[in-house]
């Protein structure tokens, strides 16, 4: 029997979605498009080594490039911070989807707490 893996829920690590939501809005809101892995004038993640790795997480956000230099990946080459309101959406979403993941989480577990518990 084949095993089944269990998907990797990121959004559930301890300061993800705060980290993931910091970088929305420092890489959508600033001119520049783009962060450097070498970067020393930007707070660390506090649910990654560093940015590079949280970004490689989350490819529906960011991307990262082979020196691990950080963009968002709505915004092209130009140096216009993207629209408020698309930040916005972009926000909302990794909201929605951390909601997501915590329920699948939870919906996972109540079973093994019941069964603990002695409940029907």
């Amino acid at each position: 029997m084949a095993a089944t893996m269990k998907p990797t829920r990121h959004y559930l690590t301890d300061n993800r979605l705060e980290g993931v939501i910091y970088l929305i809005q420092y890489l959508g809101l600033r001119k520049d498009n783009s962060l450097a892995a070498d970067n020393e004038s930007v707070i660390k993640p506090k649910s990654a080594k560093n940015w590079e790795l949280l970004c490689r997480e989350h490819p529906e956000f960011f991307n990262v490039t082979k020196r691990g230099s950080v963009s968002l990946s709505v915004r092209d080459d130009t140096k216009q911070p993207v629209e408020l309101s698309v930040v916005q959406e972009l926000i909302k979403t990794a909201m929605e989807i951390h909601e997501r993941q915590f329920k699948v989480d939870c919906d996972e577990k109540k079973p093994r707490l019941l069964a603990r518990r002695g409940s029907p």
